[in-house]
């Protein structure tokens, strides 16, 4: 039997027992349930909002950009880098 950490081949391959037969098929069968479940909530996400499944990707791209922009305000509230009003930089009460 060949140990799981020898790599004396070039076409070395990953033992397979029957203790991890098992947990591969659970894994790959939970995996395709999962993805099957997301596509079918995204299609009726579809029929309610009435946005086709080929833009779905924009809601999150755009729930992306307003986290960015609200992290961005508050660091620059919190250090008062960038901060420029009328030519005047934000004072920060110590």
């Amino acid at each position: 039997m060949r140990s799981f950490f020898s790599l004396n081949s070039s076409n070395y391959e990953l033992p397979i027992t029957n203790y991890q037969l098992p947990i591969t098929w659970l894994t790959i069968c939970l995996s395709v349930i999962v993805i099957w479940q997301h596509y079918t909530l995204r299609r009726l996400g579809a029929e309610i909002s009435e946005c086709p499944t080929k833009y779905w990707w924009w809601g999150g791209l755009g729930g992306a950009l307003v986290a960015a922009i609200a992290i961005g305000s508050a660091i620059k509230t919190e250090t008062g880098w960038g901060w420029t009003w009328r030519g005047r930089t934000l004072q920060i009460k110590s």
